[in-house]
């Protein structure tokens, strides 16, 4: 058991303050543990903040009240109480001088007979290298420094030389996806989690996948064309006769004109496509079922679409139709073209990456409103730590690039360096291996911070064994 001897913990909080949740977690958790000296148990936690200055220095000020609110929160002893004082403003976290002043004006003289810890993980360098310099100048009894190695998931002392924890933080630090965001800043989060409504072609989609069929599903030829290509038998005959009535054309100028394949297809995704653009249709005025009725389509379509709700159907008893509503027309659409995707890939993940790693949640389709709107299609939290996985099924390689990009922006900016990203694609090992590599290179990720998935790696005990690997810091924990 620890006997730490300090009665006052100061965090410097900088743009991520996450690693100050985590250390000021791991610290009220020894408290209520009584891991603290009885004559110098924890008292309070002091939080220094900047402020917006001239030059281009941003305020952490929402970051600390909603720190403290959080830590607060998660404190819920009946016989300890916290105090976090008002907060230590520094007007230019750059500048040693300044640094020094304000820490000697504000915080200094409110430490007399006080015993301080200080852990300089937030902030910028200066902020740490000066406050522990005014810190060691003056007459403040100092217990010890601190600072979270993020690497290995400890905190280690500065003058004892060892960690403060035995476990990895992970397993004993948590923080839920609405509190992680709440951190950096968003008032408005939510994991929508999965739609019950698709169940049953989720299930039949991860047949697909693990049958080898899953693209027979998305069978699209690339030279299709909506205009002069597998139509179906009896409106290609239609369009030969309307051909003959509407020009003077013989029958073999027709029949060049409107080619005819036997070959059935899969979900086009041009079919779906608002005029002249490459966003999906929205609104039932929109889909053309004449259009639809033009072509004939294979056994994988047809099976998922079958399986759609009566209210969310496309596609009822052989013929298609217009669904009750815009919403669940775009709903349709949505999980047609690839939300299915990020369903089969939760389903597959939730529950053994929960039993695999203790302290462990996985949440689907994730949103934050404020201060702007972003979305991750699913967050693992080991713990603290953020590991974001982004669902494509476009086969563009630019596309599932910028989708890399994306994922790995997010990451950090809820997750801070130790995030993890994984992209998820229906792309060649071939595509995977440059994709994964040039995304390295181009934004300065290293392979234990990034792993590049693709059509090779859907089948659920590959994936599985894959994604926990990556999760593990690159350790197989599956045979």
């Amino acid at each position: 058991m620890n006997n730490f001897d300090f009665t006052d913990l100061i965090l410097l909080v900088g743009t991520n303050p996450l690693p100050n949740y985590v250390v000021g977690a791991f610290f009220l958790d020894e408290l209520k543990k009584g891991n603290f000296k009885k004559n110098s148990p924890l008292e309070r936690i002091w939080l220094v903040r900047t402020e917006e200055n001239e030059f281009g220095q941003a305020s952490t000020k929402i970051q600390a009240d909603n720190l403290k609110d959080i830590l607060i929160k998660g404190f819920d002893s009946t016989t300890q109480r916290i105090e976090f004082p008002p907060f230590i403003t520094l007007t230019d976290a750059g500048s040693s001088r300044k640094i020094k002043e304000e820490i000697n004006k504000q915080l200094l003289p409110k430490l007399s007979n006080k015993k301080v810890h200080l852990n300089y993980t937030g902030g910028t360098k200066a902020m740490g290298i000066h406050v522990y310099i005014a810190l060691k100048e003056s007459n403040v009894l100092v217990d010890d420094c601190s600072y979270l190695d993020g690497r290995r998931f400890k905190i280690l002392s500065d003058t004892k030389d060892y960690f403060y924890n035995e476990k990895d933080l992970r397993e004993t630090v948590s923080i839920d996806f609405e509190n992680i965001t709440k951190l950096h800043g968003y008032t408005e989060s939510k994991d929508k989690g999965s739609k019950k409504e698709f169940e049953s072609a989720v299930e039949k989609f991860s047949e697909f996948v693990n049958t080898d069929k899953i693209e027979h599903y998305y069978k699209c030829p690339p030279e299709f064309n909506e205009l002069n290509l597998f139509y179906n038998p009896d409106e290609y005959v239609k369009l030969k006769v309307e051909c003959r009535k509407q020009s003077e054309d013989n029958e073999s100028n027709c029949e060049h004109k409107f080619k005819y394949s036997e070959e059935a297809i899969g979900y086009c995704r041009k079919l779906f496509l608002q005029k002249d653009r490459e966003s999906l249709i929205e609104k039932v005025k929109d889909l053309q079922i004449e259009k639809l009725l033009k072509y004939k389509y294979n056994e994988e379509y047809l099976a998922i679409l079958n399986l759609i709700p009566d209210d969310y159907s496309i596609y009822k008893n052989g013929i298609f139709r217009k669904p009750i509503s815009n919403d669940n027309l775009k709903d349709t659409i949505k999980f047609l073209d690839g939300e299915w995707l990020e369903e089969y890939i939760y389903d597959s993940m939730k529950q053994q990456i929960e039993n695999t790693f203790h302290n462990t949640k996985v949440f689907l389709d994730c949103e934050v409103n404020k201060p702007y709107q972003a979305q991750v299609d699913l967050v693992v939290l080991r713990g603290f730590q953020f590991i974001g996985v982004s669902c494509t099924t476009d086969t563009r390689n630019y596309i599932a690039k910028s989708k890399g990009f994306e994922i790995i922006h997010r990451s950090r900016q809820l997750g801070g360096d130790e995030s993890k990203s994984v992209l998820i694609t229906r792309l060649n090992e071939n595509e995977c291996s440059k994709l994964q590599e040039s995304l390295e290179q181009d934004i300065g990720a290293s392979a234990k911070e990034i792993l590049v998935l693709g059509k090779d790696d859907l089948k659920e005990k590959i994936l599985l064994k894959k994604i926990i690997k990556f999760i593990n810091d690159d350790r197989d924990l599956m045979q």
